[in-house]
């Protein structure tokens, strides 16, 4: 029994560790990127770091592989529209570019499933 807690422990903690890394890389980037840094590159960028964070979020909480495969698919098809309503709302730029190009898409969804199947690894050798 002491065995389960302390695994539970791990996770928890594992948890917010990975909770609080995304935010804070989040956070980070949107700061650099609003102040006029370049950050999106053809395939991996500094973003990057927040998919496979987010993957492994998916993972460490209890998400089939489909379940967390779509979630990561369908944030990449929503994110422009996200993009575009901030900058409307929070720069009043009537049409800002969103700056992802495809291949960038594809690789934030592999490096977030990457990420996905890191996290649930790691929770099978709790």
């Amino acid at each position: 029994m002491r065995n389960k807690t302390n695994s539970e422990k791990k996770l928890r903690r594992a948890k917010r560790i990975f909770l609080i890394l995304t935010l804070l890389f989040e956070f980070t980037l949107i700061v650099l990127d609003r102040s006029g840094v370049h950050l999106t590159g053809p395939f991996v960028d500094p973003w990057s770091f927040v998919h496979i964070f987010a993957g492994v979020l998916i993972g460490l909480y209890y998400f089939r592989w489909k379940t967390g495969l779509g979630l990561l698919i369908l944030w990449e098809i929503i994110e422009p529209f996200i993009f575009l309503l901030g900058g409307i709302v929070f720069l009043e730029a009537q049409t800002p570019d969103f700056p992802e190009v495809p291949t960038n898409q594809i690789t934030d969804v592999i490096i977030g499933f990457l990420g996905y199947l890191a996290a649930k690894m790691w929770k099978r050798r709790l």
